[in-house]
């Protein structure tokens, strides 16, 4: 009974270290400090040049993350500028990696024409 005891409170102690690491990790974790990591994967996977300054994330208080100084590129030539997109979001599930937006709002935008 008493190695019982003992064999439980190490499992509890264990569980208790790892989920304080994780929440540590969660809660130090700056998305920003990847910014262009994140810029180089949007350009591999889907083509199009995408930079932004900061990301703000209010997921978990009010479902909603905003992107700071959103800019595109074209041959190293920046065609839109967004000064802030803030977006709501309706339902994330990461498990059947499906995204369904509220609403999307967009502030200070600047399109750069220029014909050649």
């Amino acid at each position: 009974m008493h190695k019982m005891k003992r064999f439980f409170i190490i499992v509890f102690s264990a569980l208790c270290f790892i989920v304080v690491c994780i929440s540590c990790f969660i809660y130090l974790f700056n998305i920003n400090d990847y910014s262009k990591w994140i810029s180089e994967q949007l350009k591999l996977t889907t083509g199009y040049d995408v930079r932004f300054e900061m990301l703000e994330n209010n997921w978990l208080t009010e479902n909603k993350l905003s992107v700071v100084g959103l800019s595109l590129y074209q041959q190293d030539m920046r065609i839109v500028y967004i000064n802030r997109l803030d977006v709501e979001i309706e339902n994330l599930d990461l498990w059947s990696r499906q995204l369904m937006i509220k609403k999307l709002h967009l502030k200070g935008l600047s399109l750069i024409l220029k014909h050649r």
